[in-house]
């Protein structure tokens, strides 16, 4: 599997308030957009429904224990682990829940480092930076004036805890 986080997040890791997105940054749309077109997106029921219909040129699909929940031009499933296994190339995008069940399993994250205080309620999880080799790919202030950092991180060899617990229990 190769599914692979895609992320903005502000100081602080604030990356929501109250199930919406507490800024509205150009520039980081491109560039979500120019990673996740063409590719499957999985994110969690209340980032879907945040958004309000499913993205166009993008297979979405939405994690739900509601087995009920339906959502036009959706794929609907019960499981992070079952979406990673169908779409082993989906960029997950959230919310906090999934980004903190994915983390342990995935090996590449997209991150947009917004260099501001933005007040939030949700976080992105914490997570280890010896455990990653950070590329900066561009850096730029936003035309709202934020300072912007994109990110890629990928895992280093031998640091994915999934593989790391599993050859300690044999």
């Amino acid at each position: 599997m190769n599914p692979k986080i895609i992320v903005a997040m502000a100081d602080d890791r604030v990356i929501g308030r109250d199930n919406e997105m507490p800024w509205h940054i150009p520039e980081d749309l491109a560039w979500f957009k120019q990673h996740t077109m063409g590719h499957p997106i999985i994110m969690g029921k209340k980032t879907f429904l945040s958004l309000g219909a499913a993205l166009p040129g993008r297979e979405n699909v939405v994690l739900s224990r509601d087995q009920a929940f339906r959502a036009e031009k959706t794929i609907v499933l019960g499981s992070l682990q079952e979406a990673m296994r169908l779409y082993p190339n989906a960029f997950i995008i959230g919310g906090a829940s999934i980004f903190t069940q994915a983390l342990p399993m995935v090996n590449t994250m997209y991150i947009t480092h917004i260099q501001a205080q933005i007040p939030g309620n949700i976080r992105f999880p914490e997570y280890d930076p010896a455990m990653w080799d950070v590329q900066v790919l561009k850096k730029l202030t936003s035309e709202c004036g934020h300072r912007l950092i994109f990110c890629i991180y990928k895992r280093k060899v031998n640091e994915n805890p999934e593989t790391s617990s599993r050859g300690q229990h044999g």
